[in-house]
């Protein structure tokens, strides 16, 4: 999976106000609030070579966290979890989200 490296500490708006810290982060990885690009072009990270090329498990990202930090990030989000209560369940509706924003739904 593509990574990128933050070097700078990083915090704003954008970020929901939380503090984006320096390190390697997956691309799509929910510490990072969908600002890779952001970051990358404004000289605060960089993008790591990609090395082989491989399937994307969409719902990687969300699978260390806990259902009360999934609630939290759909919250931050404004995504509706409609009545989703079960950890896979919330997943299902973020990674459904995510897909609807890449496509621009």
């Amino acid at each position: 999976m593509a990574q990128i490296k933050v070097n700078k500490h990083y915090i704003g708006l954008d970020s929901n106000n939380q503090m984006i810290y320096p390190g390697t982060y997956e691309v799509g990885d929910p510490l990072l609030y969908g600002r890779e690009n952001d970051l990358i072009e404004i000289g605060y990270a960089e993008p790591l070579p990609v090395e082989f090329v491989q399937a994307i498990d969409p719902a990687a990202a969300y699978k260390p966290l806990s259902p009360t930090e999934l609630k939290g990030l759909a919250e931050s989000r404004g995504v509706d979890l409609g009545g989703a209560t079960k950890k896979a369940d919330i997943i299902m509706v973020l990674v459904a989200a995510d897909t609807a924003a890449g496509s621009g739904e």
